[in-house]
């Protein structure tokens, strides 16, 4: 029940298995990441909760549970809170980093869970946005640097898009820089039908993150005209399908 015991329990396992060799480090260090972020999501929610910003009428029963496991009276203000987790956060990344040497796509999903862990917090969300903005660029930098296919690239990103639309603590400064190079890296797919749909995906981003109809309309404009170059292939045609609703979608959104 004492979290900084489970701490040392972390630090101590982190560095048992990330020297226990390759065959090891694949079964040993993904769910130590993911007991690690849940750990996190266990703090940060107790401590939340303790503040009133979490209405606790509104967990269920198995959220009561998952709350109170833990004794967190040593946590008694936002700063302590916030050295703690980036305590945690620190060998987070180690492991995390240790598991991309193998596994990029792993930790790549580790990286993005991560950032919607810190996402989660409540109290004195401004502090963690940088720690945020650490996961999703090492996050990205998985994406860019590896040589995948280009179904695996075009679903990566659509991770990216995805756990950025359910993150509100990044800035719009930090997110004026990531998404443009996200777009960069929509255009540079090998398939065009790949491109087309990365390129949607990048276009909801503009819309919902910065409401930038601009951007949103050039999107679509490149959307339709990797489309079109697709259609030497019959099969592509959905592609026109895909666009028409997600135009439709943004027209019954709009003021």
């Amino acid at each position: 029940t004492d979290p900084s015991v489970l701490i040392d329990i972390f630090m101590a396992l982190k560095n048992v298995f990330v020297n226990g060799g390759v065959k090891k480090k694949k079964y040993t260090l993904p769910p130590l990441a993911n007991a690690l972020i849940n750990f996190c999501y266990q703090i940060s929610s107790s401590y939340d909760t303790r503040q009133g910003l979490i209405d606790d009428s509104k967990r269920n029963e198995i959220h009561k549970q998952y709350v109170s496991t833990l004794d967190i009276s040593f946590i008694d203000s936002d700063e302590t809170l916030y050295k703690f987790l980036l305590k945690s956060y620190q060998i987070l990344n180690e492991i995390i980093t240790a598991i991309a040497a193998d596994s990029p796509e792993q930790a790549f999903k580790l990286y993005l869970q991560s950032a919607t862990q810190v996402n989660s917090i409540q109290s004195s969300r401004a502090q963690f946005e940088e720690a945020c903005a650490s996961f999703i660029n090492a996050g990205m930098a998985i994406y860019q640097e590896g040589k995948y296919e280009s179904e695996i690239k075009c679903f990566m990103l659509t991770q990216v898009v995805g756990t950025l639309l359910t993150i509100s603590i990044l800035s719009k400064e930090f997110l004026s820089q990531l998404i443009p190079s996200l777009q960069q890296s929509a255009q540079s797919m090998v398939k065009r039908g790949d491109q087309c749909n990365a390129m949607l995906s990048v276009s909801h981003l503009y819309y919902s993150l910065l409401g930038n109809t601009d951007k949103v309309r050039e999107c679509l404009n490149k959307a339709k005209r990797f489309a079109d170059f697709a259609m030497t292939n019959p099969h592509n045609l959905f592609l026109f399908v895909i666009i028409m609703n997600k135009l439709l979608y943004y027209i019954e959104n709009s003021d």
